[in-house]
């Protein structure tokens, strides 16, 4: 707990400690509310006896302001706890683009939409629970005292015949719980199933699946309503369950009442109003508890982050470090992975001017070594070496204005060609002719307007109307621009086809013959470049 109260800031906690005096202000507003109702009666020679509220004479004006300050106080309470929704959410947010947004560290992709899509609003769920609890326990408890005090038999009586009334309603509870859990899978099975038959819906008409497919989800589809209606009666039969059990409570309470006498009758009315308050704060501490229960595997997940302070004060150390010079790397003994290890023991080295192709299936890490070999992952063991300096001595930064990326799906700008091209490099001194060869080498004629390429040409909504293939040349152009030392190719050249590969690959070996290339491929075309290969098999 302690790791997950430093996480979520000094904000949260301030919200939720704002929960203490507000319930304490509602429990005794709801007090003077039922004390200033009886005062009205008694005004009204409804019933008989001595008002107990004399700062203004006139009762109604006086319940009336009771009942605005009830209204202000129940607004800010309930305010102050949903105000826990963004501000949980916008945390989760921070933590993740520190947590990525970083030269030292890193989490998945799919872990990451998960924190930003789910995790993040069970966490807000978790805090805006334990806040109504808060806030309903101190309510429930002020008006409790206050009715034992005022008669203690009768307060008793009705909490034991409460709790008998009450057990089935627990009961139920977890019922709900069941029939909760059961339709979000059945939903949740539903829409995984539609996500991965869209991704591979081509291949399903290809093979005339697709009206078996679309059969199968359309009766899940259709079953999926049963658990709902299951779910659905059953909480808003709980829901309501309150509210008959405060008309029994009242019932038994004023025929115990009129037998016994506990109670005189001026105080009868707010007795009642009391108790039924006191029944829905309850009943909202019981429905909060079971949140907070079913969000803890959430919070236990969100505890698994770690926002280490010394990765991102490291620039502060690269004056101590090292600014290589030459570009050859020695691996050792290396282990990698992201949270779990992927490979161990790995060895190899590479040479200014090499060509070193990563090859092994989907999941073998080939990714994850090279971001590892550059410093974007941390490693597990071993050793790395660049120019003859452990990687841990070297100034990264530094070293990394050596490197440039090109990856599947290249990140594109709203702006011009030309932004998207300069976007990232160092290489800011070529004049316009030698963008316009480095386009051609590109084989990007697709920027041509009346046969002159259009560097002004606009792009908008991260190249919405370029296909794969094109964005991917213009990500390769952009990369021999920018002439790094070290060239990593992750998928990119994927989406062209291996004839214009082939030129490609071939003009950036001639035009760059010393930069080190690391590329990750899964095509045999591009086998013929290397100079070494490295198997992850």
């Amino acid at each position: 707990m302690k790791s997950f109260t430093s996480l979520i800031g000094n904000k949260i906690k301030t919200v939720l400690l704002l929960s203490l005096p507000l319930g304490l202000f509602v429990g005794l507003i709801e007090l003077l509310f039922a004390i200033g109702l009886n005062d009205v009666l008694i005004s009204s020679n409804l019933i008989d006896g001595n008002k107990k509220l004399s700062i203004i004479s006139n009762s109604f004006i006086l319940l009336g302001f009771i009942g605005l300050l009830r209204f202000c106080f129940v607004f800010i309470a309930q305010f102050n706890t949903n105000l826990i929704f963004e501000f949980i959410n916008q945390k989760v947010r921070e933590i993740i683009i520190l947590k990525n947004y970083n030269y030292y560290d890193t989490i998945s992709i799919s872990k990451s939409q998960s924190f930003l899509n789910n995790i993040s609003n069970k966490l807000a769920e978790f805090l805006n629970s334990i806040s109504e609890i808060i806030v309903q326990s101190i309510v429930f408890f002020i008006i409790y005292f206050y009715l034992l005090k005022n008669s203690f038999s009768l307060t008793i009586y009705i909490s034991i015949i409460f709790i008998i009334l009450g057990v089935p309603l627990l009961l139920m509870k977890k019922k709900i719980d069941y029939f909760s859990n059961n339709f979000q899978q059945n939903v949740n099975s539903l829409i995984e199933k539609i996500s991965k038959d869209l991704r591979n819906i081509l291949f399903l008409k290809i093979i005339g699946s697709v009206d078996a497919e679309r059969k199968k989800l359309l009766d899940h589809n259709k079953k999926s309503i049963s658990p709902y209606i299951k779910y659905i009666s059953r909480l808003t039969l709980l829901n309501q369950l309150p509210n008959l059990l405060g008309l029994i409570m009242i019932i038994i309470i004023i025929a115990l009442n009129s037998k016994n006498n506990y109670i005189p009758p001026e105080f009868l009315v707010p007795y009642l109003y009391l108790v039924l308050r006191a029944i829905i704060s309850f009943g909202h501490i019981v429905h909060n508890i079971g949140r907070v229960l079913f969000s803890i595997p959430y919070v236990k997940t969100f505890n698994s982050i770690k926002i280490k302070k010394n990765n991102l004060d490291k620039d502060d150390l690269e004056d101590k470090k090292i600014d290589i010079k030459d570009i050859r790397l020695v691996v050792k003994d290396l282990s990698f992975g992201y949270e779990d290890t992927i490979k161990t023991n790995i060895n190899f080295k590479i040479d200014e001017g090499d060509f070193c192709l990563f090859t092994g299936p989907s999941g073998s890490g080939k990714t994850a070594l090279i971001m590892t070999i550059i410093g974007l992952l941390n490693k597990k063991s071993g050793i790395v070496e660049w120019g003859g300096h452990n990687l841990e001595n070297i100034k990264l930064k530094k070293f990394r204005q050596k490197i440039f990326y090109c990856g599947t799906d290249p990140f594109l700008i709203e702006g011009s060609v030309l932004d998207n091209l300069l976007y990232g490099t160092h290489n800011n001194e070529l004049k316009k002719q030698e963008i316009i060869n480095i386009l051609k080498i590109c084989k990007c004629e697709f920027l041509k307007i009346n046969n002159e390429y259009n560097l002004d040409f606009l792009l908008e909504n991260e190249g919405s109307g370029l296909s794969a293939g094109q964005k991917q040349r213009l990500s390769l152009a952009r990369a021999i621009i920018n002439n790094p030392q070290i060239l990593i190719l992750d998928e990119a050249t994927v989406n062209i086809d291996e004839k214009n590969e082939y030129s490609i690959l071939s003009k950036i070996r001639e035009v760059r013959p010393r930069c080190m290339i690391l590329a990750v491929s899964h095509r045999k075309s591009i086998e013929s470049f290397a100079t070494i290969k490295i198997d992850l098999t």
